[in-house]
């Protein structure tokens, strides 16, 4: 049996492509392993859009797959919190970019989403890419459970884009409307307002920022929404052990959480 598996370790070495022993130095370069993860990105990419090399190509981005989940092991992550009044306005821009669930709908939504009182937003970082983050979990601190379907109750504005969706025909990508719709996103090279400006309150049964609703302890946090940023990344399991963390630093940071 010894035999069989020194045979089997063998032919594994054999069959593995050459150009694998290129992942490890150029991981060791500065900016080598985003160039890793980019290349998976261009690599997943060609074989999506049917290349000719497809066969081979797959062969790559598991490869690479293999090499990134080493890369990547959450024990070499650190799960940050963001910040309205410590992350920077690049970061935050990106942060709103990157959002896959509910659409950020301007700086006054992003400040809102980053709330002291009842929200917390939280990112997996890799310390080679200190400003990009991997993952984004969005949380929400609540008296009592929310219902899924009540999670536009969190985020108002997605109920005014329905009601305008509904209203009118869509408009096209040049009109007006759609510039003034998009006028307000965070851009990277935008400024949100300062710090010290007033933090707008939800007024709802699920607001606890707003000194009227709000509970002395939250008892239940919200994971309403969790994106992934890197593409290169696919298939490289990260969001799970975020949820995990964060639920750790809630708890830490409000004992009285129970759900």
């Amino acid at each position: 049996a010894e035999g069989m598996l020194r045979a089997a370790a063998r032919l594994a070495a054999a069959t593995r492509p050459l150009y694998t022993h290129l992942f490890a130095p150029i991981s060791q370069e500065p900016g080598g392993i985003g160039f890793l993860v980019a290349l998976r990105a261009d690599v997943l990419r060609l074989v999506d859009q049917g290349h000719q090399q497809a066969g081979p190509l797959r062969v790559l981005s598991d490869q690479l797959k293999q090499v990134l989940a080493g890369l990547f092991s959450p024990g070499l992550l650190s799960c940050e919190r963001l910040s309205w009044h410590t992350s920077s306005a690049g970061l935050l821009a990106r942060v709103a970019a990157y959002e896959a669930v509910h659409s950020v709908a301007g700086w006054q939504d992003m400040q809102r989403r980053l709330d002291e009182g009842d929200r917390r937003a939280y990112a997996f970082f890799h310390p080679c890419l200190p400003q990009e983050p991997l993952v984004i979990l969005h949380a929400a601190l609540l008296p009592q459970p929310a219902p899924p379907a009540q999670i536009a109750d969190l985020l108002p504005h997605l109920q005014q884009q329905q009601q305008q969706h509904t209203s009118r025909a869509p408009a096209s990508s040049n009109s007006s409307a759609a510039t003034s719709q998009q006028s307000d996103a965070p851009d990277a090279n935008t400024s949100p307002a300062p710090p010290g400006a007033a933090m707008h309150r939800l007024h709802s049964q699920y607001d606890i920022g707003s000194s009227h609703h709000r509970p002395r302890l939250p008892k239940t946090v919200a994971f309403y929404s969790i994106s992934a940023t890197q593409p290169g990344l696919k298939g490289v399991e990260l969001g799970q052990m975020l949820i995990k963390r964060a639920a750790e630093l809630v708890r830490v940071e409000f004992p009285s959480i129970t759900t």
